[in-house]
C-alpha cells in the first residue's frame, strides 16, 4: 500500500467546488500537457458521464483549461482560465458526450494540438479526492496515475527497445517501482511507462532517445510523489507508537511525515501552517464580503448568521454558533470557486475549520496548537482511508455482504 501523506487527508489545497470535478479535472489536464511537446495552439475537451452534465456548474471547464495551461489545483488563476487562455491565444472547446455510458462517470478526452501541428489525445478519469487515472494515450490503453516520477517512452514495437530503456536506467542507478508496456498492435507504436520512487537524472531522456526506434521521451510527467511505507495500520498500532515514544498522536503523524514521507521538519510545519491559513481565509472572507455561488443559489448566509449571533439572539451558544457560521462561510467560498482545503473532501470542507476556528476564538488557542490538532485529525482521517483501501481489496467479501444485506435487510417503512 502506498504512503498516504497527512496532506492527502488534510488536502488537497484546491479551488472549489469539487475535489472530483475541479481538483481531479485540473490534475488530468496538468498531466496531459506534460505529455506533449508544447506550447499548445488548440485543445478540445470531450466530457463524459457527470462531467458532461455538470461541467459548467462545477467549474470543471475552468479547471481543465487551467490544468492544460500548467496551473496547480490551488492556483487562483483557475477562476479566470477562460480569459487567460484567450489572452495567450489558446483555442479551446468543450463537447459533452452523454451517449457513451459504459465509462467511468468522471471521464474526459483531451485532444491537444501544439504549435508545430502535432496532435495527441489523452483520456483521464477523476477518482475522487483529487486522485486521477490516465487510461489512454492516443487511443492506446494505458495505466498511469502521475503519482511517481515517471518516464514515458514512445517507440516502435520492435525487439530490443525495452532492454535498451532498462539498461539506460540501470547504468544511472534508477530504481524502477513499476514498468509497463502498452501498444496498439504488434510492430506498431508502443508506450513504455516507467515509474520510479526516486529522482530521475536530468540527462536520462537524451540517453534513451539515442536508440533509433525511440520516437519521443517525456520525463517530467508527475503531479505529486508517493513512496512505499506504512508505519501503522490501525488505532492500536498508533497508540503503541505513542506509548513507546512517549509522544502525542499529532507528534506521531508529524514525525511520520518527516521520516516516512521524506519531508523536512520545516517544510512539514510550513505546509500545515498553509493549510490553516487557507482555512481561515475561506471561513472568514465571506462573512466580511459575501460572494454568490456559481449557480447563484447561496451567498450571504454566513454574514447573516454572524450578524444574528452578534445581536445576542442566538440559540446555540457562542461556540456552536461560531462553528456553524464558519462552516457555512467555507461552503460559500467553495461554491464560488474560492480556495479551500478538501478535508477530507471539498463537499465537507467546512466542518474542520468551522470547529477549530470556533474553539480557537472561544478558548484562545494559538495557531501552533491548532496545527497540532490538524496533525491529530489527519491521523484519524488516515485510519479511515486505510480501512477504506483495505475494504476495496476484499471484493468477494464485499459481494457477500451486499448479497446478505439484500436478503436479510427488512423493507423500509414509509413515513
Amino acid at each position: 500500500m502506498s504512503f498516504i501523506s497527512v496532506f492527502d487527508v488534510m488536502g488537497p489545497n484546491m479551488i472549489g467546488p469539487s475535489s472530483s470535478h475541479t481538483a481531479g479535472a485540473a490534475r488530468i489536464a496538468y498531466l496531459a500537457q506534460k505529455m506533449i511537446n508544447g506550447p499548445l495552439a488548440k485543445v478540445e475537451f470531450i466530457l463524459y458521464g457527470s462531467f458532461a452534465r455538470t461541467y459548467h456548474g462545477h467549474g470543471t471547464d475552468r479547471a481543465l483549461l487551467g490544468g492544460i495551461m500548467g496551473f496547480s489545483t490551488d492556483d487562483m488563476r483557475i477562476r479566470n482560465s477562460f480569459e487567460i487562455a484567450t489572452e495567450n491565444g489558446l483555442k479551446y472547446s468543450f463537447t459533452p458526450n452523454e451517449e457513451e455510458t459504459d465509462i467511468h462517470p468522471n471521464t474526459v478526452d483531451i485532444i491537444m494540438t501544439n504549435t508545430a501541428g502535432q496532435e495527441m489525445t489523452i483520456r483521464g478519469e477523476s477518482l475522487g479526492g483529487g486522485k486521477v487515472h490516465i487510461t489512454q494515450i492516443n487511443h492506446v490503453e494505458v495505466d498511469f496515475t502521475g503519482e511517481y516520477s515517471a518516464i514515458i517512452v514512445v517507440q516502435k514495437d520492435v525487439p530490443g527497445v525495452v532492454a535498451w530503456i532498462t539498461s539506460c536506467l540501470s547504468d544511472r542507478r534508477v530504481n524502477i517501482a513499476f514498468m509497463r508496456l502498452f501498444r496498439e498492435s504488434k510492430g506498431h507504436t508502443a508506450y513504455t511507462i516507467v515509474e520510479s520512487d526516486g529522482k530521475l537524472p536530468e540527462e536520462i531522456a537524451d540517453t534513451i532517445r539515442q536508440n533509433e526506434h525511440v520516437l519521443d521521451v517525456r520525463t517530467d510527467v508527475i503531479v505529486f510523489k508517493e513512496v512505499f511505507y506504512m508505519d501503522f495500520k490501525n488505532a492500536n498500532e498508533l497508540l503503541t507508537l505513542c506509548e513507546e515514544q512517549n509522544i502525542s498522536i499529532s507528534e506521531v503523524m508529524r514525525n511520520r511525515e518527516i521520516i516516512t514521507g521524506e519531508c523536512p521538519a520545516k517544510e512539514a510545519d510550513q505546509k500545515m501552517a498553509r493549510v490553516l491559513e487557507i482555512m481561515k481565509e475561506a471561513a472568514r472572507s465571506p462573512i466580511e464580503k459575501p460572494i454568490r455561488s456559481m449557480g447563484g443559489l447561496i451567498g450571504g448566509e454566513a454574514q447573516k448568521l454572524a450578524q444574528h449571533s452578534a445581536s445576542g439572539q442566538g440559540l446555540c451558544g457562542e461556540l456552536l454558533e461560531k462553528a456553524i457560521t464558519y462552516a457555512m462561510a467555507t461552503l460559500e467560498t467553495n461554491a464560488s470557486m474560492g480556495l479551500i482545503v478538501a478535508s477530507p473532501t471539498a463537499g465537507s470542507a467546512g466542518i474542520v475549520p468551522g470547529l477549530l476556528l470556533a474553539f480557537q476564538e472561544v478558548y484562545h488557542f494559538s495557531d501552533k496548537e491548532i496545527q497540532q490538532v490538524l496533525f491529530n485529525a489527519g491521523a484519524v482521517g488516515y485510519l479511515a482511508m486505510v480501512l477504506h483501501l483495505l475494504w476495496q481489496r476484499l471484493p468477494l467479501l464485499n459481494l457477500w455482504v451486499e448479497l446478505l444485506s439484500n436478503v436479510w435487510m427488512p423493507p423500509q417503512q414509509s413515513l
